[in-house]
């Protein structure tokens, strides 16, 4: 597993190993049953608001963490994709055939993302407003 920052937060890139519980996570995953992600971390360093009713964190550790694919995360906003199902549903769209069965439901996956993603940026604009 390899842990990256990227420009949304932290990446996480991973084999699943080819046994029968990782055959069965993945299939959990590419069908979409199992589409977020959580991680243990310890606050290195935080700042909060004046009235305290808000925390920035600036500095985490993941040491002694774990990462795990969930249903119920901390933070909603989190997601985990099976890429060949994803590479289908793109291979498709390119060649001008239906997206069905897998590749479909992870484009539907993806749009709901995005969505909620959008509701929560277009609440912090109103927010900052």
């Amino acid at each position: 597993m390899k842990l990256t920052e990227d420009d949304r937060g932290l990446y996480m890139d991973a084999e699943i190993a080819d046994t029968s519980e990782g055959r069965d996570l993945y299939k959990l995953v590419e069908r979409g049953d199992v589409d977020q992600m959580s991680f243990a971390f310890r606050v290195i360093r935080q700042k909060w608001s004046e009235d305290r009713s808000r925390r920035v964190l600036t500095e985490v550790s993941l040491a002694d963490g774990d990462v795990s694919v969930v249903t119920y995360p901390a933070y909603p906003t989190t997601s985990v994709e099976a890429r060949e199902a994803l590479r289908s549903a793109i291979d498709a769209i390119k060649e001008g055939r239906e997206v069905t069965g897998e590749s479909l439901i992870v484009l539907k996956t993806i749009f709901d993302d995005l969505s909620e993603g959008h509701e929560y940026i277009m609440k912090a604009v109103e927010m900052m407003a």
